[in-house]
């Protein structure tokens, strides 16, 4: 359907880290709608805390903590998230706290906050052709 689909927290930028962008390219003879239809699809699957699978949250519990880990590795890249960190939270520390809290998540977690922001009535959609 798409040949390459992403989502994007924080577009367009950290003056709006509320938002987010959902980025798909339809495969050739596809067309948008189908994406758009899957995507809400996707959304209302993430409403009901079993359609999540222990395996999937263990799946992005350690793409988090990987890509935080390999960030940190970087002398530049660390004192970047420890000067985010702090600005965001007033303690550059919290970094670490975050990567300790990623464990905690559970299915419940996920689908309440999909109920509260992923809604039809906080997005606006944009094609382009």
């Amino acid at each position: 359907m798409a040949s390459s689909a992403s989502f994007s927290l924080g577009f367009p930028g950290e003056r709006f880290a509320n938002l987010g962008m959902f980025l798909a390219l339809p495969s050739p003879g596809q067309n948008m709608q189908k994406i758009l239809e899957e995507w809400e699809h996707i959304i209302k699957m993430l409403l009901i805390p079993n359609n999540i699978s222990e395996q999937e949250i263990q799946r992005v519990r350690k793409r988090v903590r990987v890509s935080l880990l390999n960030a940190i590795m970087d002398n530049s890249e660390m004192a970047g998230l420890l000067g985010k960190f702090a600005s965001m939270t007033g303690d550059a520390l919290e970094l670490f706290r975050f990567l300790e809290r990623i464990g905690t998540v559970r299915r419940e977690d996920i689908s309440r906050v999909a109920e509260k922001y992923l809604r039809s009535e906080n997005s606006v959609t944009g094609l382009i052709v």
